[in-house]
């Protein structure tokens, strides 16, 4: 065994050793085998895509927690600048912003998951992907009508109170 070789294995060993279920450690050595560098991830898969599905069916960026916010950073799209969770909630403060600045780009570019994550149920970076993935296209198209809407709601609204500050009053076009 090479030094490379043995580095790699004791790495792994050091990964390993963080799994806490069985299952988990049978995938990681699977995945192991099959060349890739594995991590093992301390949350279930399936309450991280729960999370997701509860962001993009209320549309509340307080139902992002820690699980999903951790995969975005390091397991699914990444590449994403903030200090914490807070931060990662204010910039994607509704689910379209975070499907169409965050998730689709990611996954229209046929993302690869060189080092994935093995969850506590055994479930992989490449399940999460494809879960998430599944729900996203299911609720896109209503998620991005109640943004669009809510943000046309939102211009009313202001431009009613702009023109009530100065005595007039907005109505609607008649052919509108």
């Amino acid at each position: 065994m090479t030094v490379i070789e043995e580095l790699r294995e004791q790495r792994f060993q050091e990964r390993l050793g963080k799994a806490k279920t069985p299952r988990q450690i049978e995938v990681m050595q699977k995945l192991h085998d099959d060349g890739k560098s594995v991590y093992a991830a301390t949350r279930t898969g399936k309450g991280v895509v729960a999370e997701f599905k509860r962001y993009v069916t209320t549309c509340d960026p307080q139902k992002i927690g820690n699980g999903l916010y951790h995969w975005s950073i390091y397991d699914g799209p990444g590449d994403i600048a903030h200090f914490n969770l807070y931060g990662f909630r204010s910039v994607y403060l509704h689910p379209a912003l975070y499907l169409e600045l965050l998730l689709f780009p990611w996954l229209d570019r046929d993302p690869r998951i060189p080092n994935p994550y093995v969850y506590t149920d055994a479930l992989t970076s490449y399940d999460l992907r494809d879960q998430i993935k599944e729900i996203a296209v299911q609720y896109r198209a209503r998620v991005n009508r109640q943004f669009a809407e809510t943000k046309k709601q939102r211009e009313l609204a202001e431009a009613n109170e702009l023109a009530a500050r100065y005595g007039m009053t907005l109505v609607p076009k008649e052919d509108a």
